[in-house]
């Protein structure tokens, strides 16, 4: 079984009787008949995660069946087949930002750094940047650089200030 299909079945424990195990099509479309929307497409994604060679999800369901509340829980089981079951974003720098996750802009990363005893101005902090002297940026939107919280007390403690 995916990883992906246990991250969903977890939230629908009633979709475990539908879980590909050599059904014929009629049976599929009988599964499909007793269920709502929002369970369909959840099973829908099961079916791919199973079989992605010989299954296929229209993303056309997530933007038509599913409300904000269950939306983000589909994209982050989508990316999570990606890196855990089938492994194409193990290189990838790629990651999904969440609310959870904690992004330092150029101006707050100065900020941390000065509130831990540096003196960070934006001139200085731009050379030292386009020198290479910190980090890489965890993520970029629309060129704009952002750092993770980790990534930022990873590199004081590379200057011995944390």
């Amino acid at each position: 079984m995916a990883y992906a299909t246990g991250v969903i079945l977890n939230a629908f424990p009633m979709l475990k009787d539908h879980v590909p195990n050599g059904e014929s099509v009629l049976l599929t479309d009988d599964s499909l008949s007793k269920l709502g929307p929002t369970q369909q497409t959840f099973l829908r994604l099961i079916w791919f995660f199973e079989n992605p060679s010989q299954e296929n999800f229209n993303l056309e369901a997530l933007y038509k069946e599913l409300d904000q509340d269950w939306l983000p829980f589909a994209l982050e089981a989508i990316y999570t087949f990606f890196k855990k079951d089938t492994y194409l974003l193990q290189q990838s720098r790629s990651m999904l930002v969440k609310e959870d996750n904690e992004f330092l802009n150029q101006t707050q990363f100065a900020r941390f750094l000065n509130d831990h005893g540096f003196n960070y101005t934006r001139g200085k902090f731009n050379v030292y940047l386009s020198r290479g002297k910190l980090p890489e940026p965890d993520l970029k939107v629309a060129d704009t650089p952002y750092w993770e919280i980790a990534t930022c007390k990873s590199y004081l403690k590379e200057l011995g200030k944390y």
